[in-house]
Formats: C-alpha cells, structure tokens, sequence
C-alpha cells in the first residue's frame, strides 16, 4: 500500500512537471510571436552630420561633386596640428612644413571647383578665413586665392587686413593689396588706408617695407593725398620714405601717359 501510494505521488508530480513545462514554452513562443517590432531610431551617421555641419551645409546640393568630400578632408588635416595623424614622423619643422603643403593642396582643389561651378556661398569665405589665419604664409597664400573667388564682404576685408596685412610674412603683400583693390567704398578705403599707415609707421620691418614697395597697387586719385601726407612722417632717407616716393612717383607717370 505503501509503494503504491509512493508511486502514485511520483507520476502525480511528474504529471504536473510537464504540464507546467508545456506552458511556459507555450508563454514563451506566444510573446515572440506578438511583441511589438521597434522601428529603428532616427540616427545621424557621423559622416552625415559632417557634411551638415555649418562649413559644409552649401556643398549638400552637389551630391556625389568631391567639393563636400575635399572640404572635409581639409578639416581633418587641420586636426593633424593638434592631434597625432599617424603622418611619417619627422623633425617638428619638417612635419609643420609638410602639413601645411597637404593644406594649401586642398586649398588650392578647392578653389579649383569652386571657379570652375562658380560657386559663392558664405562658407566658402568661412573656411578661406579659418585658414588666412593659418600662421604658414603657404597655406595663408590659398586662402587668399580662395577668397578671391567670393564677393568681398566686411568679414574677408578685416581677415586680410588682421593677419596679412598686419602679419608677418612680405612675400603675402602683393596678393593682398590686389585683393583689397576690390574694396572701393568710402568706409572701407578709410579702414584700409588707417591699416596701412599703421603697419608703415609701426609694424613688422619687412611688411613694412614690402607695403612700400608694393604701395602703387594701391594708390588711387581718392588717396593720393593720404600717402602724400604720410610720408611725411618718415626720414627721407628711410627705405620706406624711397619706397613710397618711388610708388607716388610711379602713380603719378601713369596717371599723366594714361
């Protein structure tokens, strides 16, 4: 009576074992099958939000055009003057020099898209001034083709003048005065000529000196009479004093045969 009470609990047990398995299987299958699918999140790739990033927003309408590629590219070689860009090590000035080379390439790519579509946006004047700032006269010399190909605006003018004109580098000179030569408001050309006499009369030897010489890409009937009286402040026998004379004097021959 004993075995078979026992035996009778055992399968009893056993019963109710399976039963309850059989149902969580089941519990486990039906969620699968009705839980709801989750749509994929609304996610912005890196890549994509560099594109849309504020430098490169007016390149997204030329799809598949290397512009958006090649102003991203400049950016990351930007990076390459503060982080470790994995670039074949060298001495300091070697690696800056060669850097700033890969720079002004890009520069210059872009600049040759840009006339070739004639595109003229304001970032494009953005990312020009961004490098302008640039302390490689190389890099700064791009810069200044790329501006050229953009209408001038307050905020180009005041680049050139706060770190060409006032920078270090004479061999910039030439280029920058051309550029300014687009600016022929009032307003403008008393900003300017303030700029000019400042880096005369105070600024770096040699940019001194090159503005001088350089001075008759400048000179106009509406500012004649500044340099005129600006040379006055110097010794007449300075090199700036004979540069600038010699700028006024070669003014004022091509005034009178033209």
């Amino acid at each position: 009576m004993k075995t078979s009470l026992k035996s009778f609990l055992i399968y009893g047990l056993s019963l109710l074992g399976t039963v309850l398995l059989g149902w969580a299987f089941f519990k486990v299958d039906h969620r699968a099958v009705t839980a709801p699918t989750r749509e994929p999140a609304n996610t912005t790739s890196n890549a994509q939000k560099l594109i849309d990033s504020p430098l490169n927003s007016p390149l997204n309408s030329y799809g598949t055009n290397p512009l958006g590629e090649m102003a991203s590219e400049l950016q990351d070689l930007n990076k390459c003057y503060t982080h470790d860009c994995g670039n074949e090590k060298a001495d300091a000035r070697t690696e800056y020099f060669n850097l700033g080379q890969k720079i002004r390439q890009k520069l210059l790519q872009i600049q040759s898209v840009v006339e070739v579509d004639k595109v003229e946006e304001p970032h494009i004047s953005k990312m020009a001034r961004e490098f302008i700032e640039n302390s490689d006269g190389h890099v700064q010399e791009a810069a200044l083709d790329l501006m050229s190909t953009q209408e001038p605006s307050a905020e180009n003018l005041q680049a050139i003048l706060d770190h060409i004109i006032k920078g270090s580098d004479p061999e910039l000179i030439h280029q920058a005065l051309l550029e300014l030569r687009r600016y022929p408001s009032v307003v403008d050309q008393e900003t300017i000529r303030q700029t000019l006499a400042q880096v005369l009369l105070t600024g770096a030897p040699f940019v001194a000196q090159a503005l001088a010489e350089k001075s008759e890409l400048f000179i106009n009937s509406q500012n004649i009479e500044f340099f005129e009286k600006l040379i006055t402040q110097f010794d007449p026998q300075s090199l700036i004093s004979v540069s600038l004379q010699s700028s006024l004097k070669e003014y004022r021959r091509k005034s009178t045969a033209g």
